[in-house]
């Protein structure tokens, strides 16, 4: 981890560290009244589970597993007025080509993570 040590130590905009993805998350909590949540979770890694992809992916970056969270949020406003929001955090691992030590193929881990808040319908 030594090449990506700078990004640890010194986070993007100081918001973001790589090593801790769903401190965004819990930031975009702060203040936020949460009334309910509900969990979804998705991983390819357990026994029924798996994970295809078309020909140009396999070729290019692999994505070998994949583990997901998805958060269901009712939230109220500052006038106590329900709203819903999404909040997920995903990870994919991604195989490239072979590592140049030839001890299989270069890793590397692809997280996303968003919060997104359902806005009202306009007429």
């Amino acid at each position: 981890m030594a090449p990506y040590s700078h990004f640890h130590a010194q986070p993007f905009k100081n918001l973001f560290d790589p090593t801790l993805p769903n401190a965004l998350l819990n930031a975009a909590n702060k203040g936020v009244n949460i009334k309910k949540t509900t969990i979804l979770s998705v991983d390819t890694t357990i026994e029924t589970g798996g994970i295809h992809n078309i020909p140009f992916v396999v070729k290019q970056a692999n994505a070998v597993t994949m583990k997901s969270t998805f958060w269901i949020q009712e939230i109220l406003d500052a006038n106590n007025k329900p709203q819903m929001r999404l909040q997920y955090s995903q990870l994919v691992l991604l195989e490239f080509f072979s590592h140049p030590d030839g001890k299989g193929l270069i890793q590397w881990p692809h997280i996303s993570i968003n919060t997104m808040e359902k806005l009202p319908e306009t007429p």
